[in-house]
């Protein structure tokens, strides 16, 4: 897939000593079905960074700067999802699964649990922002819906 996809910063784990890649490449997943459902279209390589901890190992670092991008629905993600390339579809992102550690019905069921809690969560998190009820709509209308 290349160096300039969710699965370059996989291939990017192995190298680092102490990461528990399947482990981390799952979180990556969800954070990349999440990006894709919320819109967060500026998701490129230099969005995703590793610490290490105490001990020497490697893990993600929080996710920063995200964002969602109005007009989204038209817009692909800024790095490689899936076969499909950068295309923002759960489909190519499900297509991806298995190079992060999944089996299809369980990626489906990752996929499945990310939309609920975003639908269900997002929201506040949005008015916890002081983001506005009217942009709110606006942003919430650009949740992937699929």
């Amino acid at each position: 897939m290349g160096s300039y996809s969710y699965r370059g910063i996989v291939e990017a784990m192995e190298e680092l000593p102490g990461c528990d890649v399947h482990a981390e490449a799952r979180e990556l997943f969800r954070r990349m079905v999440f990006n894709v459902i919320v819109g967060n279209t500026d998701d490129h390589d230099r969005n995703h960074g590793f610490l290490m901890d105490a001990r020497g190992r490697w893990r993600l670092a929080p996710a920063f700067d995200v964002l969602p991008t109005v007009g989204a629905q038209a817009v692909s993600q800024s790095i490689g999802v899936g076969p499909e390339g950068a295309a923002r579809s759960l489909d190519n992102a499900l297509a991806a699964s298995s190079g992060f550690g999944f089996q299809l019905p369980k990626a489906k069921a990752v996929v499945a649990e990310v939309a609920s809690k975003v639908r269900a969560r997002f929201p506040a998190l949005l008015n916890e922002a002081g983001v506005v009820s009217r942009e709110q709509d606006v942003v919430m209308a650009r949740v992937l819906r699929e």
